[in-house]
Order: structure tokens, then sequence, then C-alpha cells
């Protein structure tokens, strides 16, 4: 999602100076006009705001913190605004650590999946000061169409747990229905109107559904993303002492999706799991 995003704010005007893990990803972006560091630091160095979007907390970890990592390159007045979803508890340390250095920082997971990221029409959610936040607007507002300030750093992530618990959950109870009917003897096609015709439509339903009926499991955001983002969830949870019943229900399925090999693939393919199990296929 780091390409697309970084392209919109390039056709923004703005100069980018960009550094990847793996470094063929940005040789698009250096034939496009940006600039290709050497090290995270190197980018950070000479950047007011530097945006990281990384997969999960130990790629956090070692983008910021790693020998060359970019918290070596921050300087104190410029903004660092973390797109990706980890833990509430690595936000919060960084917050700290970002405050105490004299940088500014915001915790700002992105919704919206690839092709939000393409269209620049991503949601954030944010977390952080205000002023900070509106400061780093007309960057932000470059590769969103909704900017949603949840509150102090760390709210930005708790939200997006949140959210994508409820849309794993939706997903995969609205697989299992699916499945039921096919083996009721009803149309997956004839279900789908009958939520689009109740209140069980929904955004995700609608844009889901003819995915599933195609059988495209091409990724828009990977089950392997969802699976540690519902892990993350209960992590939470459980330090709550929380007893999520079907969280932890839908956190065994993609378990088992990630078993059986589907993590590349979108979270949508939770439905070939729920096949198995409901000895059917979910098609037309």
């Amino acid at each position: 999602m780091g390409e697309p995003m970084a392209r919109n704010l390039m056709r923004a005007g703005h100069a980018l100076r960009v550094w990847n893990r793996t470094a063929s990803k940005v040789g698009a972006l250096v034939k496009e006009g940006a600039t290709l560091a050497r090290t995270p630091a190197e980018a950070a160095r000479e950047s007011e705001f530097t945006l990281v979007m990384v997969a999960d907390p130990p790629a956090l970890e070692a983008v910021l913190h790693a020998p060359g990592g970019a918290m070596e390159g921050l300087r104190r007045g410029t903004v660092l605004v973390n797109m990706g979803t980890q833990g509430v508890s690595q936000i919060e340390a960084l917050d700290r650590e970002a405050r105490g250095r004299g940088i500014e920082f915001l915790d700002s997971p992105v919704t919206g999946s690839r092709g939000g990221a393409v269209g620049g029409t991503l949601t954030l959610l944010v977390g952080g000061e205000a002023a900070v936040l509106e400061r780093a607007r007309p960057v932000l507002e470059k590769v969103a169409k909704a900017i949603l300030h949840l509150g102090r750093a760390g709210d930005g992530t708790r939200a997006k747990l949140v959210l994508n618990l409820i849309q794993a959950g939706m997903l995969t109870i609205f697989a299992e229905g699916l499945a039921l009917g096919k083996r009721l003897d009803l149309s997956p096609a004839a279900m789908l109107q009958v939520l689009e015709h109740s209140a069980g439509n929904a955004p995700l339903f609608r844009f889901k559904g003819p995915f599933l009926m195609k059988r495209d499991f091409s990724t828009n955001f990977s089950l392997r993303l969802m699976d540690k983002d519902i892990k993350l969830a209960l992590k939470e949870a459980e330090a709550l002492r929380a007893d999520l019943a079907a969280g932890r229900a839908v956190n065994a399925v993609f378990s088992a999706a990630m078993e059986a090999g589907f993590g590349e693939d979108d979270f949508l393919s939770i439905a070939r799991i729920i096949e198995q199990r409901a000895g059917t296929k979910i098609e037309p």
C-alpha cells in the first residue's frame, strides 16, 4: 500500500525520499522522480514529514530502531507518522520516545484496502495531538478521503484493531450464511439479493460478494494481515480480561486459513475454509 500512497504524494507535488526493505519495490517510484535513500535514517534526516507504512510490529521495530533506522535520522520538530497497524503498547512507547526527543508523532493506521491506496481514498484513524494533525493534514489529505481524529496516540491503533475484528467476524459469518443457504438449496445470488434488501445490507458484503461469486481471491487486503490484527485485538482484550468468545471463534477460523496456506490471498479466502467445513462451494 505504501507505493501507491507515495505516488499520490508525488502527484500532488511533494518531493519524496523513499526507502524499502526490498529495494526493488521502490524502483518505479525512483523512475517517477522520488529520491532513493540508502537507509531509513537518511530518508528521515532529509524530511519534514516521515511516513512509515509497514506490515507488523517486528517490521516497525526494525525500520525505526535497527542500525540505520529512522529514529537515528529524525530531527527535532519534524513529524513522524506511523500508518501501519501494530500493537497499542508499541505505539504508546513510540509516542513517549518521540516526545522525549522533541519529535511530533501521529498514530495513523489506514483503512480502505489497496484500491483506496491507489485512488487516494483511504480513511485515516488518527491518534495524537490535534495541532500536529493540522500541521500534517495538507500531506495526509493527499492519500485519504477522510481523516478521523480519535484522540491520543494509541487511539488510532485501538480503533483499527476493533474495526478489523468486526470486519473479520462479518466476513466469516457472511461466508457461513451463504454456505448454509447453498446447503438449503438457496443460491448465493439469491441470498445476496436478500441481504441487499434487508438490514443485513453492508458495504463489506456488497464489495466482497461479487469477488466471491467469481472465485477471485486476489489480494486487496491479505488474510495474513487480517489474522495479525485479530490476534493483536484479542491480546488487548486478554489484557483487559474481556472475554470475546465470538472473537476467539473467528480467530480460530483465520488460524486454520493460515495453516491452509491462504495467508497471501485476500482475507475473503476465509470462505474457502468455511466451504471445506460446510461441504459446499459458495458459487452461482
